[in-house]
C-alpha cells in the first residue's frame, strides 16, 4: 500500500477527504470552547501602533489587559483576556505578563539592550528565554518569547596547551628548577588530552550543580551574559593531575598552583547556559501552546503542521483537503493572536 508524507496510506487519506471530516485537536489539548475564536472570511485585523496606557488586571484565572492604543477617546478603549497560567508557549509569541506558574531562574541584565530572563515552566518542565520590556515608557510593555526548550549547562573553558608549554619552558630555564614539579608537569603534557577530558567532565558536572544551586536560591541571579560564574569557592584541581611515583599531595598542590598562576586552567571556569529552542518538547506541545494563546483548533493545527512539521502550505492543504488560501489565512490568524494584535 502506498503511503503519503504524513505516514498515513493514500486510500485512507482519500476516504478522509471524501467524508469531509474536520480537523480536531487531540484530547490532550486543554481547549476552551467558550473562548476559542472561529475563522471568518474578511475578518479585519487592526494592529496597535503602540501600547501606551495599558493596564493589566488579575481576574481569577485570567489577566485582563485594558488600554486605548494611545487614544484618549474613551470609546476606543479595548480589553483583552489572557490566561494567567500557561503550560506552553512558542518562540515569537508575546505576553502581557509572565504567567503565574512560571519560576524565574536567571536575569541577564544589559545597559544597552532589553534584559533577558530565564524561566522554568514546571509542568512539563520546559525552559523559556523571555525578552523583557525596557520599562522606559518608549517601548511596548510586552514580553517576547525568544527560546523554548530544554536547558543546557556547559563548561566553555579548556586547558590552555600553549600556556602549559610556556610554563614548562620557563621552569626548565631556571638554574635550579623544582625537579619533581617539572617531571609531574612533563607527564601531564604527555597526557594532556586525558587531563583535558577529565577536567572538562568533572568541572562540567560540578558546574551544573553550581548553576542549579544558583537557580534555586532565594536570591535570584542577575548576570551580564549567558556565560556565568556560579562558583561559591575555587575548585580543587589536584585530582586531574596524573599521579607519579614521587608526587605527594604537597607536590600536587604546588603543581596545581603553578597551572592556575600560568593560566593553564581555571579553578572556577565560566559556564554557558543555553536553551535549545524547539528541542525535546513534549508530544502535542505546539498545539497546546496555540490553544492556550486563544487560537481556534484549525488555526493551531495548520500553524503547527506548517511551522514545525516540515509542510508547506501547499503540501498541507493537499493532506488536509482544504484550500491553500484558507490554510494561509488560518496561519496568519494564529500569528496575529500570538503577537497580541487586536482583531475587530
Amino acid at each position: 500500500m502506498q503511503s503519503n508524507d504524513t505516514g498515513g496510506d493514500i486510500e485512507a487519506d482519500e476516504l478522509y477527504r471524501a467524508e469531509h471530516r474536520l480537523e480536531v485537536l487531540p484530547n490532550f489539548v486543554s481547549s476552551r470552547p467558550d473562548k476559542a475564536r472561529t475563522e471568518s472570511e474578511g475578518r479585519a485585523l487592526t494592529p496597535r501602533d503602540e501600547d501606551g496606557g495599558v493596564s493589566i488586571i488579575r481576574d481569577g484565572d485570567e489577566y485582563l489587559a485594558v488600554g486605548s492604543g494611545g487614544d484618549e477617546d474613551e470609546k476606543n478603549v479595548w480589553m483583552e483576556r489572557v490566561p494567567a497560567v500557561r503550560q506552553a508557549v512558542v518562540q515569537g509569541e508575546q505576553l502581557w505578563r509572565i504567567p503565574n506558574n512560571w519560576v524565574e531562574f536567571l536575569r541577564v541584565h544589559s545597559e544597552d539592550a532589553p534584559d533577558r530572563l530565564l524561566y522554568q515552566i514546571p509542568d512539563p518542565e520546559v525552559y523559556v528565554v523571555v525578552r523583557a520590556p525596557r520599562g522606559d515608557g518608549n517601548s511596548e510593555p510586552r514580553y517576547l518569547i525568544e527560546e523554548v526548550g530544554p536547558i543546557e549547562v556547559e563548561i566553555t573553558e579548556r586547558p590552555d596547551r600553549e600556556a602549559l608549554d610556556n610554563l614548562l619552558a620557563e621552569l626548565e630555564a631556571q638554574s635550579d628548577p623544582p625537579e619533581i614539579v617539572v617531571s609531574t608537569l612533563e607527564i601531564l603534557a604527555d597526557h594532556v588530552s586525558d587531563f583535558e577530558r577529565k577536567y572538562r567532565k568533572d568541572m562540567g558536572k560540578r558546574g551544573q550543580e553550581a548553576v542549579w544551586k544558583l537557580f534555586k536560591s532565594e536570591q535570584k541571579g542577575v548576570v551580564e551574559s549567558w556565560s556565568i560564574n556560579p562558583w561559591d569557592t575555587e575548585q580543587d584541581i589536584t585530582h586531574f593531575i596524573p599521579e607519579t611515583r614521587y608526587a605527594s599531595n604537597d607536590v600536587l598542590k604546588k603543581v596545581a598552583s603553578r597551572l592556575i598562576e600560568a593560566g593553564v586552567v581555571s579553578p572556577s571556569p565560566s559556564i554557558e547556559v543555553t536553551v535549545k529552542n524547539g528541542k525535546r518538547l513534549p508530544a502535542g506541545y505546539f498545539l497546546q501552546a496555540l490553544t492556550e494563546a486563544g487560537c481556534s483548533p484549525t488555526e493551531a493545527l495548520d500553524w503547527t503542521m506548517v511551522k514545525t512539521r516540515g509542510h508547506t502550505e501547499a503540501t498541507w492543504s493537499e493532506v488536509r483537503g482544504e484550500a491553500e488560501q484558507q490554510i494561509a489565512e488560518n496561519i496568519h490568524a494564529a500569528e496575529i493572536t500570538l503577537s497580541l494584535k487586536r482583531t475587530n
